[in-house]
């Protein structure tokens, strides 16, 4: 009597899962009250959630953006924000970006 094994692997499509994370997060534009942030686009990627927050008490905000750009408003002056953004398609979202934190400037005067 003979057996045979076969072995099978199976992997999806690119098509067939989230997008890889974005890449290239960068702010700009800092001000007492907004940063805008850009990132570089993500294949096959819907649309992106930025998730961001103050890093002295580790609220969590997010906002959601159609573009690979988006300006964070209602900040608080003097006050360092962490931020990362996740892709997101029809098979689920990324890993978030890298992070990064960004301090808001002071009001003048």
């Amino acid at each position: 009597m003979e057996f045979r094994i076969a072995y099978l692997a199976f992997s999806s499509p690119p098509g067939d899962r989230p997008p890889e994370p974005p890449s290239g997060l960068t702010a700009t534009n800092i001000t007492s009250d907004s940063v805008a942030l850009r990132w570089d686009p993500t294949g096959g990627a819907l649309y992106y959630v930025i998730k961001y927050g103050r890093l002295d008490i580790g609220d969590a905000l997010r906002d959601t953006a159609h573009t690979n750009e988006l300006t964070a408003v209602g900040l608080e002056p003097e006050v360092e924000y962490a931020f990362s953004v996740l892709a997101v398609n029809s098979h689920g979202s990324s890993q978030p970006s890298e992070q990064i934190a960004v301090v808001t400037l002071g009001t003048s005067g």
